[in-house]
């Protein structure tokens, strides 16, 4: 004997509809339940029926824990069970989604959100905690960077959150507030990230090998057509003595050079271009002739460029202003 399955969009999304239906008429009349669900703690508990066969096969946490090796079964077979370390509230959501195969998540917060995780994660709702993980991460990104300690704590007790580890824009954290908030949950960090994050603390203007996300002061009005937001911010934070942080790959475009003498820091001239200290960095014009603009490492500490000859189709000054 063998099965066709079913094909066609329209007419599976109408039996997947009619099935979800039908199991939700079920976690409304208990009828036929066999299995009492006592969730929470004083003062807050609530209990909760349904069928164990459904949720055995919903769930392989519940598979085992209401299994006859493990379930005490009364005279009529139904089972007393008690799940005291999660909230009736999240509760009562995870057991829709198990007998509805749905959810709908937009009016949650992402503090409900990260309850809901966890217990999935203890449930071992595989696909109802994959589709909260990608829920956090494309919709409330902003938030999870915004309270970076309450997702570390909550992933040192729930494996599915650590995807969201990415999120975090650990190189936009001041050294200080490393050590305080972020050092406690070192061993949930992984090996490589946390030897660069370390590396670039005690090295300032140290390139982050790992993937750096952009920071979110995209908004910064800049008149200039080469100076982005990010790089006012790393040129900023240099000013301001801070570590040098930013885009990985932009970082390495980038050059800051502190100069060793301040009488030779800079030369101006009616024929020039930029002209910093004795011969660093020299351009006349025209500047698109590769004679007419070099670099030799003088009196700054690094070289500007590496290159002793070059050409510039564009170059700008501006000069930054403390307010």
């Amino acid at each position: 004997m063998s099965m066709t399955p079913i094909i066609g969009s329209s007419t599976s999304s109408e039996f997947l509809t009619t099935l979800s239906n039908d199991l939700s008429w079920l976690l409304e009349n208990i009828e036929d339940c066999n299995v009492t669900l006592q969730v929470g703690r004083e003062p807050n508990v609530r209990n909760f029926y349904a069928h164990i066969a459904l949720l055995r096969a919903r769930s392989s946490y519940f598979r085992v824990a209401l299994s006859k090796e493990w379930a005490k079964r009364e005279e009529n077979g139904s089972i007393l069970f008690r799940k005291p370390n999660i909230s009736p509230e999240v509760f009562e959501e995870i057991l829709k989604y198990i007998y509805r195969g749905t959810v709908d998540f937009s009016e949650q917060s992402p503090q409900n959100l990260l309850n809901f995780l966890t217990a999935g994660d203890e449930l071992m709702l595989d696909q109802f905690c994959a589709y909260i993980q990608n829920f956090l991460i494309e919709k409330k990104g902003e938030w999870l960077e915004e309270n970076l300690i309450d997702v570390l704590r909550i992933t040192q007790s729930c494996k599915t959150l650590a995807k969201c580890i990415e999120l975090i824009r650990f190189f936009d954290i001041s050294s200080s507030d490393y050590y305080d908030y972020v050092r406690p949950y070192k061993d949930i960090l992984p090996l490589d990230l946390k030897e660069d994050i370390v590396r670039c603390h005690f090295k300032p203007g140290s390139i982050p090998k790992s993937v750096v996300l952009p920071p979110r002061d995209q908004g910064m009005n800049l008149d200039s057509q080469i100076i982005k937001p990010i790089h006012a911010r790393i040129i900023c934070e240099w000013i301001n003595g801070k570590d040098i942080l930013g885009d990985g790959k932009n970082l390495q475009e980038v050059q800051l050079s502190r100069v060793r003498d301040s009488a030779s820091a800079m030369y101006g001239h009616t024929s020039y271009g930029p002209h910093f200290g004795t011969a660093d960095l020299r351009m006349y014009s025209p500047f698109n002739n590769r004679e007419n603009c070099s670099c030799q490492q003088a009196n700054y500490r690094k070289p500007i460029t590496e290159h002793v000859r070059f050409s510039a189709e564009e170059y700008e000054v501006f000069q930054i202003t403390p307010k």
